[in-house]
């Protein structure tokens, strides 16, 4: 939190650690005979690294993972994006795709390999971690940049306009790499800093409704 705070503006909650403290006490501490199930998608990058965490520090694990699950909306069509993050589907498609049916045990082998790989990226302690065809990747802080860059233009645009067309492009690939667009906010705000994009706003403090980009005039 102290981290998020001092590089991407986050508020500070001092109470966070004692949450943490007392989730990881409660799983960790829980009856031998109880079923302890991970749902997720490993297409998320925040609910496959929060089960990597989760299978470092217990035995016996099993997981839902709606990956490559075939969900569809409200309108009956398929929605591929539904499989890439667990915590947009709704309890009626939990229901409707039997999903409590699909729990599998994590075996002693996955679970030394995917001991491994957590090791490995907090051993590089980066930034960011991103997803990719190759599995779990470190990233520096600027690895969205260019993808903020391609969202804007010539013309000012809210800070906020150019956040919701930044996620959507994170949305539209295989992944989902972020769940707070807090991070590419404050990546926006560096690049103003950096003098690469034009900022204005008409308010003290910088935000998402009240503040606008463009790319620098030519000439």
């Amino acid at each position: 939190m102290r981290w998020c705070a001092e590089e991407l503006g986050f508020d500070d909650d001092p109470e966070v650690s004692s949450y943490i403290d007392e989730f990881w006490a409660t799983v960790t501490t829980l009856p031998a005979d109880t079923e302890l199930v991970a749902w997720m998608s490993r297409r998320s990058v925040m609910e496959y690294c929060g089960f990597l965490e989760l299978i470092s520090r217990v035995e016996t694990l099993s997981v839902i993972d709606i990956a490559d699950i075939e969900l569809v909306g409200q309108d009956g069509a398929t929605r591929p994006d539904l499989s890439q993050h667990f915590g947009v589907v709704h309890d009626e498609q939990i229901v409707s795709n039997h999903l409590i049916e699909r729990a599998s045990r994590v075996s002693a082998e996955a679970r030394a390999t995917y001991r491994l790989e957590w090791q490995r990226v907090r051993e590089e302690n980066a930034a960011l971690r991103v997803l990719t065809p190759e599995g779990l990747m470190s990233a520096e802080l600027d690895h969205f940049d260019n993808l903020i860059l391609s969202c804007i233009t010539s013309d000012w645009q809210s800070c906020g306009h150019v956040l919701v067309a930044s996620m959507a492009k994170l949305c539209d690939g295989a992944f989902h790499q972020l769940s707070a667009d807090q991070v590419l906010f404050a990546r926006l705000l560096q690049l103003i800093d950096d003098e690469v994009i034009e900022g204005k706003n008409d308010q003290e403090l910088w935000s998402l409704r009240e503040s606008w980009v463009r790319l620098h005039p030519l000439g």
